[in-house]
């Protein structure tokens, strides 16, 4: 696992900070080993260490120097969401041993196959700098990057996608369950 942040009613796994020092994001694991993610935060914006929200990288559409920020890629950051996501859920799927469950992400699609629960798939639309999440309790949903909130947000209602997703899951699953 490449790190994570998935918190359980039964414990904490991996959780992030970052490194006042550098750009970089950290996830800090069991037994004090750190593993870094690359430079994008697993979990895009919901690291949390203690109460504290970390914000994490944005990207813009302007070019360098405007607003004093220089453009960050989309992708690394979709790409960065959907890793956190795979490693969470797989952890999930582990912890909770739901019967006929699988998680698979290829080409910009993780698939979550809950068995007789149903299936999310959650995939990256670059032309719209979104992504997109089809849930089988509530439907579909597309998320923007709030570079304010640091999180993929639903415009509609400005519901987080890690929100959502713990939520939904939490009622699936019979239990408190948040993906960071």
């Amino acid at each position: 696992m490449r790190g994570g942040g998935l918190l359980t009613a039964t414990g904490a796994l991996p959780s992030l900070a970052k490194d006042p020092s550098s750009k970089e994001m950290k996830a800090f694991a069991f037994g004090g080993e750190t593993r870094s993610s690359s430079g994008v935060a697993s979990g895009v914006g919901l690291a949390r260490v203690g109460a504290t929200r970390i914000p994490a990288p944005s990207f813009a559409t302007g070019a360098p120097g405007e607003s004093g920020k220089a453009p960050v890629d989309f992708n690394r950051i979709a790409d960065g969401t959907l890793d956190s996501l795979q490693d969470q859920l797989e952890e999930l799927l582990e912890a909770e041993e739901v019967e006929s469950s699988d998680v698979t992400y290829e080409s910009g699609v993780l698939e979550l196959d809950l068995g007789d629960l149903g299936t999310y798939v959650i995939n990256k639309q670059a032309p719209n700098k979104q992504i997109w999440l089809s849930s089988p309790v509530s439907g579909p949903f597309r998320y923007d990057y709030s570079t304010e909130e640091g999180s993929w947000v639903y415009s509609r209602d400005n519901h987080k996608m890690h929100d959502k997703l713990s939520d939904e899951l939490s009622e699936l699953l019979g239990r408190a369950i948040t993906i960071l």
